[in-house]
């Protein structure tokens, strides 16, 4: 029966196939998306976080930010973050921490799944200062940056 409508329908059940593949892997996500991440302490902070597909891997997405205007020589680390409930999560596959440069910049790579950095799981990217340099004390850490995950975004 299944060859015999395949027969008569071959555009339709193409169709619906392509939709099903399109809507499994994930086609409706931009290529590229751009996050500006803006300075939440009144200084000259700055940054962007590109976020692209990696080709054929299933879900993940490359990440990349870049920084300037932050303090010299100091520690920061990345996360994600949820207001109602208050939660933070690593953003980052081994270490989700970076040292700025003596001019106050820096870059810092990851990956991470498209789940993981879901607008309507989390509400943004935040980056936090270490005073101290140790990215394991979060008792100390004050936000530096952020991007609005939900409205922020462009392509």
């Amino acid at each position: 029966m299944t060859t015999i409508l395949f027969r008569k329908r071959p555009p339709v059940l193409l169709s619906v196939v392509f939709l099903l593949l399109a809507m499994t892997l994930g086609f409706d996500y931009p290529a590229r998306k751009i996050l500006p991440l803006q300075d939440r302490t009144g200084g000259s902070g700055s940054g962007e976080a590109i976020i692209e597909r990696m080709g054929v891997t299933y879900g993940q997405r490359s990440i990349g930010m870049d920084f300037s205007g932050l303090k010299p020589g100091s520690v920061y680390t990345v996360w994600l973050e949820r207001k109602e409930p208050r939660e933070l999560k690593p953003l980052g596959v081994d270490e989700h921490h970076f040292k700025t440069g003596a001019d106050g910049k820096a870059r810092y790579v990851t990956q991470a799944s498209e789940y993981d950095i879901d607008q309507f799981r989390w509400d943004y990217i935040s980056v936090y200062f270490h005073p101290d340099g140790d990215p394991g004390n979060t008792k100390d850490m004050v936000l530096a940056l952020s991007g609005d995950l939900k409205h922020g975004w462009h392509t």
